[in-house]
């Protein structure tokens, strides 16, 4: 499962799409654990009102050293795989998006390459794409990399732009037409794409069970696995990880500082035997 965060700065709805999407089952593969704004805003309600973990870095009062470290440590304590940029005005630094090397998805109101990069954003899109001219706009899905609006393309939607349409007429519909769907779509996509890609470290990495359970999956080789484990449901239940140890996998504690009997949670749960699985 892809632990996704979402980055805000404003009304919301974007990021009201995504978890109503995710909500009627279109996102099999990915999660919103935790929802980020550069400052106070509607946003963080809505995050509120759908239960996910929602955090305020006032950008303004921060300063750029100190939000970035911030948001950086915040993504690492939830242990995010994915960021989804959702009308988050703050520009990344290369620091960043270097961290989280395609794994930032951006959405942005116009057909890239036109009308984006560094002062386009909001009305100021619109307004250009009016004086342009242009008969088609839409928006565009994108991976985030250290030039603003400058990642590979993951998806475009276009709509016609009407005689009367004004900014504002242009950006709603936009919105509502394409965004809502283009961004919850794109990111569930690519949620598969990551999770179809992660590597047999990566799946296991802190990954914590309850006390009983089977793990399928498959080695660094394409080949399958399967393990099967039964433990006590004590309090070392809560302090399991489990971990590839070449072409098996073990258990171990995520905090060594609670272990009371190493015996009770370090052993192997699987071997090979020749071809055989010996579970």
């Amino acid at each position: 499962m892809i632990r996704i965060a979402v980055l805000v700065s404003g009304e919301g709805s974007n990021l009201e799409a995504l978890l109503d999407f995710e909500k009627r089952g279109g996102n099999p593969d990915g999660r919103i654990v935790l929802v980020i704004a550069d400052r106070s805003c509607s946003a963080l309600d809505r995050a509120a009102g759908h239960r996910v973990t929602a955090l305020m870095l006032d950008r303004q009062a921060l300063g750029k050293k100190e939000f970035e470290r911030s948001l950086l440590a915040g993504l690492e304590q939830h242990r995010i795989d994915l960021v989804v940029l959702a009308g988050f005005l703050t520009i990344l630094s290369e620091k960043v998006t270097e961290r989280y090397r395609r794994r930032i998805i951006n959405i942005h109101p116009s057909l890239i390459p036109s009308f984006c990069g560094k002062g386009y954003y909001g009305e100021r899109v619109h307004q250009a794409a009016l004086q342009r001219g242009v008969k088609v706009s839409g928006a565009t899905v994108h991976l985030v990399d250290e030039v603003a609006d400058g990642g590979p393309i993951l998806s475009q939607q276009a709509i016609e732009v009407l005689d009367d349409d004004t900014p504002s007429s242009l950006g709603r519909r936009i919105l509502e037409q394409v965004e809502w769907k283009l961004l919850p779509k794109t990111v569930a996509s690519y949620c598969l794409y990551m999770e179809r890609n992660m590597s047999l470290s990566q799946k296991l990495a802190e990954c914590r069970y309850p006390g009983r359970g089977i793990v399928c999956g498959m080695n660094e080789r394409g080949k399958a696995i399967i393990a099967y484990f039964i433990t006590a449901r004590s309090i070392h239940s809560k302090n399991r990880a489990l971990v590839a140890e070449g072409d098996t996998v073990r258990t171990k504690a995520v905090d060594e500082s609670l272990l009371v009997d190493p015996s009770l949670i370090i052993y192997r749960v699987m071997d090979r035997l020749g071809n055989d699985m010996v579970v």
